[in-house]
């Protein structure tokens, strides 16, 4: 296991690749100063019974673009506990 995260290998169409998870709960990482570089795709992921949560994220795309780095890299915004329907903070819309 990375001592940063979690990596896991996957073949896909013959080509072996290396997935690396970086967890970070401050949106002040600074990914030049990790032993890994910046990554090439971006997960944010929010909880749709945390409207915090969803502006962090926000907060988080702005400060990824401001920075430059969804210039040339994806950026996916994820919905966590989307089946507690009944506690949801965060509209679908």
């Amino acid at each position: 296991m990375d001592p940063s995260g979690q990596s896991v290998s996957i073949v896909l169409n013959g080509e072996e690749s290396e997935l690396r998870f970086i967890k970070s709960t401050s949106t002040k990482f600074d990914f030049r100063q990790s032993s890994g570089g910046v990554p090439d795709a971006f997960v944010l992921v929010y909880s749709v019974i945390d409207k915090p949560s969803y502006h962090r994220v926000e907060q988080d795309v702005i400060r990824l673009h401001e920075e430059g780095y969804l210039r040339t890299r994806p950026a996916i915004i994820v919905a966590n506990k989307i089946d507690l329907a009944r506690a949801r903070a965060v509209s679908s819309q």
